[in-house]
């Protein structure tokens, strides 16, 4: 079978199937191996019966990409978009959204979905992540039941669980679509310390079983050098042609210390140089940037074929870098993990600079998961018969065990993360009541440990899972109850409030119905609002003390919001309402009093990624604020001001967006 003038894989063949018998699936397959282009038919067979399709994604830099991907595919008029920072064209037939937009939207005004026939969750493994896990859970269980559901994952191993979880809780047959085969195999290279490059076997055999006490007190000087190690493994990959090439690190500082070292190799012909010059003003002259950065990092990189990308650069700067990674100008990127996100650039090989990275709380051996995702951008489909993926054991203190468990151990179990937000559950409240206590029941975690009591017969245990399941729910509703949110008639007005505001929703209603809020203009207005999303910890690792100036505006905030947290911790909650945190108020001052945003780093060394993802954050919950007190003319007023005063220039999202929808990609480059 072709679709597009490609011959499909079976597996392909298989869900173009189901999806034509109009079924609901779920695609367990390898990075790079295809599942985005049966997502592509399923929006074909949609907009064909004049349907609607909704495409979810776990982060924006992907949902943008789909945003001019599908736009290019099916016309522009066609596709819109909803992530948070941006909403545009939101009544075409083919809407990208973030997780959260969609969870809310369901309970916001579900009949807007009325005509919608799938439903796709790309990424849909992320139902493992701490910290979003739960939204994914939330949007699958609350969807409306005319929705098929179109789930694209990367191989886990307990997929049919996963399935066999939906269908329970949305009373349909999920079929399952497996492919563990990839499309261009992988040839695993190790660099070692004397031994130089060995493939992943023999450099398994020449590890040590054990790590000794003298070896983890060894000073890491007189080990190969970082640059030594890169210098190596690049020169194997230029003599064996495995250009372009994406390198790996797991740290921002070492991303652009590793890609500088790197500005004395040049890996353009002079004909590439001058396309690449060319492209490069082309594009920051798109995105609107000062002419100067055509003579700052990485720009300059960027004429040698070399490049950088990590989430604290500017989200302009990342999508140039983007763009010319997929033309084939650049040939050697440096990039955090964040670049393996579901963000279709392969390369013919991949490089780890480590098996180890810091996850914000230890460093920790990568998982196999996380490694097949990055590994498999190496080879790419169509041009590569085969994908190179170099790994240095010089970085790290590496055993037999370490090697073995991170390319070859077992993928781990998808694990449930579902905590039920406050607003989510205010909504659920004022739709099912009392009965709210039962919606911890839908999720995997407890199918999963009532699937075990069942086949241990044990029907007192699973009176006990149902138990502990509906305690949870019930302390979140004894805390709302005792801040006024919830009464014997169902949600008060500071429950309804709540109920439209998503993220940071106690904080924003404590302060709104103290009345607090207007009582600022709209440079302390934003300040407020980016102190509530900005947290240092994920910067310094601790929260730094606020600065004089801002110490009487904080007390103030802690005064209203710190009982709601109080009684989260006496509760035993997890700790969703967060203090504010002051760390970015110099900054947010200065941008809301105008200042131009490359002199920001005089207010604070937060890099400027950083900075323009907690701006925009902020932003989000002013416009959640104006859409929920429509009507309140002099608080409207204020945040009308607000949005006018900061969300411009590099902040502006939509303004980002549209230009980048609007590049037309050159021909790709021929490789060398």
């Amino acid at each position: 079978m072709e679709y597009r003038g490609l011959s499909l894989d079976a597996f392909q063949e298989q869900a173009i199937q189901f999806i034509e018998q109009k079924k609901s699936l779920i695609i367990s397959a390898p990075t790079g191996s295809g599942k985005t282009l049966i997502a592509e038919y399923a929006i074909a067979k949609a907009l064909k019966e004049g349907k609607e399709v909704l495409y979810t994604a776990p982060i924006k830099a992907l949902s943008n990409q789909k945003f001019r991907d599908f736009g290019q595919l099916f016309g522009r008029e066609k596709v819109g978009i909803m992530t948070g920072d941006v909403s545009f064209n939101n009544e075409a037939p083919i809407l990208i959204m973030t997780t959260e937009i969609f969870r809310n939207a369901i309970f916001e005004d579900p009949k807007r979905f009325d005509d919608v026939m799938y439903l796709i969750l790309d990424e849909v493994h992320y139902l493992d992540d701490i910290e979003r896990g739960s939204v994914w859970e939330e949007s699958i269980i609350f969807a409306p039941p005319h929705i098929r559901i179109l789930c694209l994952s990367a191989t886990v191993p307990n997929v049919m669980e996963i399935a066999d979880w939906i269908s329970k809780i949305r009373a349909e047959k999920i079929e399952v679509v497996m492919e563990d085969k990839r499309p261009v195999p992988l040839k695993e290279i190790c660099y070692i310390e004397e031994q130089g490059m060995l493939p992943f076997e023999d450099a398994a055999r020449t590890l040590p079983k054990k790590l000794k006490k003298i070896a983890l007190a060894k000073d890491w000087k007189t080990r190969t050098t970082s640059t030594q190690a890169i210098e190596n493994i690049l020169d194997t990959i230029r003599k064996e042609k495995h250009y372009p090439a994406l390198y790996f690190v797991f740290s921002r500082k070492e991303c652009e210390a590793n890609a500088f070292f790197c500005r004395k190799y040049q890996l353009l012909n002079e004909q590439e140089q001058n396309i690449m010059k060319q492209r490069v003003l082309d594009l920051v002259q798109a995105y609107k940037l000062p002419k100067t950065a055509l003579k700052q990092e990485p720009c300059t990189l960027l004429i040698r074929g070399i490049g950088y990308h990590h989430a604290g650069m500017i989200p302009a700067l990342k999508e140039i870098v983007e763009q010319l990674f997929t033309e084939g100008l650049i040939k050697l990127l440096f990039a955090t993990e964040t670049f393996a996100l579901g963000i279709n650039m392969p390369a013919r090989s991949v490089v780890f600079h480590a098996l180890k990275k810091f996850d914000g709380v230890e460093v920790r051996k990568l998982t196999t998961l996380e490694y097949q995702q990055m590994a498999g951008r190496a080879g790419r489909r169509g041009i590569d018969t085969v994908g190179y993926v170099y790994t240095n054991l010089c970085s790290d203190l590496v055993t037999q065990t370490d090697l073995k468990q991170v390319l070859k151990g077992n993928l781990g179990e998808i694990q449930s993360q579902f905590n039920l937000s406050y607003s989510t559950l205010l909504a659920l409240y004022e739709r099912l009541g009392k009965d709210v206590v039962h919606a911890c029941e839908k999720s995997l975690g407890a199918f999963h440990q009532l699937s075990l009591a069942e086949k241990l017969g044990g029907k007192q245990k699973k009176k006990q899972i149902h138990e502990e399941q509906q305690r949870l729910v019930k302390k979140k509703l004894t805390l709302l109850q005792s801040l006024g949110y919830l009464n014997s008639g169902g949600l008060t007005s500071k429950g309804r409030f709540a109920c439209f505001v998503n993220g940071y929703e106690i904080q924003l209603t404590e302060l709104f119905f103290s009345g607090y809020f207007e009582e600022q203009n709209e440079t302390d207005l934003f300040i407020i609002l980016v102190s509530l999303v900005f947290e240092s910890k994920k910067v310094y690792g601790r929260k730094p003390k606020t600065l004089k100036m801002f110490q009487k505006l904080e007390k103030e905030l802690v005064k209203r919001i710190q009982p709601a947290q109080s009684m989260e911790a006496m509760l035993g909650l997890k700790e969703d309402i967060r203090l504010p945190d002051f760390g970015l108020a110099l900054a947010s001052q200065a941008w809301a009093q105008g200042k131009i945003f490359t002199s920001l780093p005089q207010y604070t060394n937060i890099s400027p990624g950083d900075i323009i993802r907690n701006f925009r954050q902020a932003i989000q919950l002013c416009r959640q604020l104006y859409k929920v007190c429509h009507g309140y003319k002099a608080f409207t007023n204020l945040l009308d001001r607000c949005l006018m005063t900061v969300n411009r220039d590099e902040v502006n999202a939509l303004a980002q967006l549209k230009a980048f929808a609007s590049i037309k990609p050159e021909a790709k480059a021929e490789e060398k």
